[in-house]
């Protein structure tokens, strides 16, 4: 049965692990395409989600929550956004429209495999050699395998009615890193509030 080289399999397994540092310098946005998103562009003023109203997000993101770091930078970015598209702040009695969002952070496990000799299948024959040159069959065995904790963080930002009707629904995911600093967790998730809003509908 054909094995892989040492060297071989230990330039495969180094991949596998560059591939996954590689994931975390991408955001990955996706936008949730709703029928009541094409009410929104008649509409003048929002407000933020306020007492039970932030309760409305469950629906789209029940678990997370907003995060005091990031609270500041994320409400800045998303008014941003709506004002740029036309929309303008007022109080709740009067708005046409809630925004809210939800942070949150779940984990991942990931495996590379760093047996030096496994086969391509799942499990491997494994000999070994006696001391008078003789070889002995062990059976089947199973690679070894290292595991791996992947983090990843998901930014939901939601638009619902006065009536708590979800009217938008956008999302960014991406694989986090301990090495972040504070001031490059703040560019991230500016950076994926700006993305998700690009899909939120103008103001006609």
């Amino acid at each position: 049965m054909k094995t892989f080289p040492k060297t071989l399999h230990t330039l495969l397994a180094s991949a596998g692990f560059w591939l996954i540092g590689g994931c975390a310098s991408s955001i990955h946005v996706a936008h949730h395409p709703l029928p009541q998103e094409k009410q929104i562009p008649a509409f003048q003023t929002y407000c933020w989600a306020q007492g039970k109203a932030q309760e409305a997000i469950a629906c789209v993101a029940p678990t997370g929550g907003h995060h005091n770091f990031f609270d500041t930078t994320l409400r800045a970015e998303i008014n941003e956004s709506l004002e740029e598209k036309g929309y303008r702040s007022s109080p709740c009695e009067t708005a046409d429209f809630f925004i809210d969002y939800r942070l949150g952070v779940h984990a991942d496990i990931a495996t590379v495999d760093k047996s030096a000799e496994d086969s391509l299948h799942d499990y491997g024959a494994r000999w070994s050699f006696g001391k008078q040159a003789d070889i002995h069959y062990e059976g089947l065995v199973k690679p070894e395998e290292t595991f791996i904790t992947v983090q990843h963080g998901t930014l939901h930002i939601a638009a619902f009615s006065p009536a708590e009707e979800l009217l938008w629904h956008g999302e960014a995911q991406k694989v986090l890193s301990e090495k972040d600093t504070d001031t490059v967790r703040l560019s991230m998730i500016r950076n994926a509030a700006d993305k998700v809003m690009k899909h939120f509908p103008e103001r006609k």
